[in-house]
């Protein structure tokens, strides 16, 4: 396990330092709010924890508070909501918008099979920022929805549950798949499955009435819509872990205008903030999944299975690179693909060889 990256920022943070409170400094109360209920990590207490070290930061001059489980911004408007303004910050998912978010629509739909230098956690959060700090392409599309991104919230890996139990590939071969996204149909097929979109709302549905014999995603998401009472039996896409997806699913995101209004030093509170949560979400998600997978064994009664390394190889023997594939179709949509990915290999190359970041 990586230390966390606050050990790299810590010092550089400190070097910044922040300016004095003047006295009699106005308060800047801010509105947040969040599509899914506050219970969940990935967004909800990650959000909660992230204005939480905000306000104590800045030393009561930041105050906030957020409406959770969709009853001010839901699923399908919470990206007009922040880009009007409705609230100050939240947790926007870029996933689901990849007609506007092109290069976060492509990586967050992308689970590397074929390479060995596979970020953690707290690595996912790490690139994702640095590759947003490094290409404007990254920042345009979030100002483009009057939208600063802040920080990087990443998913838990993704698993398989299925109504029968399932050992190898061979086990999945003609089972029915709920899929979703642009790449993870792909994927899917090169295991055998028929990959079938249907909608998160009524995956377990289609699992109670045959639509499906699997769902593919990740353990906290398939326990909280009791999936297993349907579907008790997992596979783990991997050979101890499932790997991650190359972005974050999720980021904190203020509306660029609140952020531009706040004076310049609680700005810079929240930028290193930002900086310094990225080890701790990563741990925090790392843990979501370890819990998602034991609740998933203990309410759903069923099995457990990992992939052999034989199945992994022969699942990217039969599944073209999916890198590659995102690299060309962000060329194609005027994007600097070649360099994007490119840059992605080399800084997760890094991270997996302890060579990024450096401790200063």
């Amino acid at each position: 396990m990586k230390a966390p990256a606050t050990n790299w920022l810590a010092p550089a943070v400190l070097a910044m330092g922040v300016a004095a409170t003047p006295a009699l400094a106005q308060t800047e109360h801010l509105r947040g709010a969040h599509i899914f209920p506050e219970a969940f990590v990935q967004s909800g207490q990650n959000l909660e924890e992230w204005a939480s070290r905000v306000a104590e930061r800045s030393d009561g001059r930041v105050t906030y508070d957020i409406v959770h489980g969709g009853a001010l911004l839901s699923l399908g408007d919470h990206v007009d909501g922040i880009a009007a303004g409705l609230v100050d910050f939240t947790s926007f998912y870029p996933i689901y918008f990849p007609g506007e978010f092109q290069i976060e629509g492509a990586l967050t739909n992308i689970i590397d099979i074929w390479s060995d230098e596979v970020p953690d956690l707290e690595g996912v959060a790490l690139i994702h920022a640095q590759l947003h700090s490094e290409f404007p392409e990254f920042q345009e599309e979030y100002a483009n929805r009057n939208m600063h991104m802040m920080l990087p919230l990443p998913a838990d890996p993704y698993v398989i549950i299925c109504n029968q139990e399932v050992t190898s590939i061979d086990d999945l071969e003609g089972l029915k798949m709920r899929t979703f996204g642009r790449y993870f149909p792909i994927l899917q097929e090169a295991l055998g499955v028929e990959p079938i979109v249907v909608p998160g709302s009524e995956a377990y549905q289609a699992l109670a009435t045959g639509l499906v014999d699997c769902v593919y995603s990740t353990p906290d998401w398939l326990h909280a819509n009791s999936l297993h009472e349907v579907a008790p039996h997992i596979l783990i896409p991997g050979t101890e872990r499932a790997r991650p997806q190359l972005f974050a699913t999720s980021v904190v995101a203020m509306n660029t205008d609140s952020f531009a209004a706040l004076p310049e030093d609680i700005q810079q509170i929240m930028e290193e903030v930002s900086l310094e949560m990225t080890g701790f979400i990563g741990q925090a998600m790392e843990g979501v999944y370890n819990t998602g997978i034991e609740n998933l064994q203990r309410d759903g009664e069923g099995t457990i299975n990992y992939m052999s390394e034989a199945d992994m190889e022969r699942w990217a023997a039969n599944t073209p690179n999916q890198l590659d594939r995102a690299a060309e179709d962000l060329n194609e949509a005027g994007y600097p693909g070649d360099e994007i990915i490119s840059r992605y290999r080399e800084l997760a190359a890094a991270y997996v060889a302890g060579e990024w970041p450096k401790d200063e």
